[in-house]
């Protein structure tokens, strides 16, 4: 049984409480307790600690040093976050670098407040989870962004949030947010179908996934592995795909791409007989379209003083260099 010793609210400074801020905002209720150190299971508050900030340095070795050298000068660190999980255990879903400090300092108790709501569920449930991220995001050491966005799309998957909700609890955009999201509902949808993901790069698997018939996206899927140029022929086929009128045309289709697959040889062969033919590189079509600028562009924009001076010369010089450029261009062509 951990024991536990009642801290009367007036006791703390709310200054930077952003782990009460959190509790208050998801309507947890909760009670401000000391616990002391050693009644703290470390390995499950690891374990949430590495959940909620992803990567190899989930714990900051010098954030808790620069802790311990505030405790040590006088300081008062805001409470932590604890629950007793299902077994009784208690876990620290914010403070896993002022626990330690604390520790270091030579301090047997610390204050946290017991998320009295959350008692008895395991900190895999969808609830204790929202709190642990919620409270990591709001301070202590910076959560980067890319991490941020997957513990987005984690609150989204739980079905407790909307991609809006999640993307301003998460401070990530929404729109960056709803791209994720899609992408992993289509990773997921291939996966119950028994499709291997490994050989499908995310953003072709989001383009299948458009594919409305869990069928014809199995039997689609199964080519992918064979495209030289994956994104454009998964495109191509989900385009002709969408247009025929039956699951029957659709598989028919299929069948077709998958004829001519096999013929062309592996990805491979295909990617080197595009290399020698007249395949169109991104480079090559950049350049396509900044010509069409160029020859689309009314000279009358540029004569009288509609520019300044340095930049009507700056335009000029940029002009010769055009000019000597696409002389050379000319020649190979």
């Amino acid at each position: 049984m951990t024991t536990a010793i009642e801290v009367e609210p007036h006791h703390f400074v709310d200054a930077g409480d952003f782990d009460k801020a959190v509790l208050e905002e998801l309507e947890e209720p909760y009670e401000l307790q000391e616990i002391f150190l050693d009644d703290i299971d470390v390995d499950k508050s690891q374990r949430v600690l590495n959940q909620v900030r992803f990567g190899p340095v989930a714990y900051s070795q010098e954030h808790a040093e620069t802790l311990r050298t505030a405790l040590e000068q006088g300081a008062e660190l805001p409470p932590g976050i604890v629950h007793r999980d299902d077994e009784g255990k208690t876990v620290v879903l914010s403070g896993n670098h002022r626990f330690p400090a604390h520790r270091s300092a030579g301090r047997q108790a610390m204050r946290f407040y017991v998320a009295t709501g959350l008692e008895g569920l395991p900190t895999t449930d969808p609830r204790v989870q929202d709190v642990a991220l919620r409270a990591n995001v709001a301070h202590g050491e910076p959560v980067a962004a890319e991490h941020r966005l997957q513990q987005a799309g984690q609150l989204v998957e739980s079905g407790q949030y909307t991609v809006k909700g999640a993307a301003e609890a998460m401070v990530v955009p929404e729109a960056k947010l709803r791209d994720h999201v899609e992408k992993l509902k289509a990773r997921r949808r291939l996966s119950e179908l028994g499709v291997p993901v490994d050989n499908i790069p995310i953003s072709v698997a989001r383009r299948l996934n458009s594919i409305s018939s869990d069928g014809v996206l199995k039997a689609a899927a199964r080519l992918v592995p064979k495209m030289a140029q994956k994104a454009e022929e998964t495109n191509e086929l989900v385009v002709a795909l969408n247009q025929a009128r039956s699951e029957r045309e659709q598989l028919a289709i299929i069948r077709e791409k998958s004829e001519a697959l096999d013929a062309a040889g592996t990805a491979q062969a295909q990617a080197r007989r595009r290399k020698t033919r007249s395949f169109v590189t991104p480079k090559v079509r950049r350049l396509d379209g900044a010509l069409a600028v160029v020859t689309r562009f009314d000279p009358s924009e540029a004569q009288g003083n509609a520019l300044p001076s340095e930049f009507r010369a700056k335009l000029k010089d940029r002009v010769r260099e055009a000019r000597r450029a696409l002389v050379e261009l000319e020649k190979v062509l």
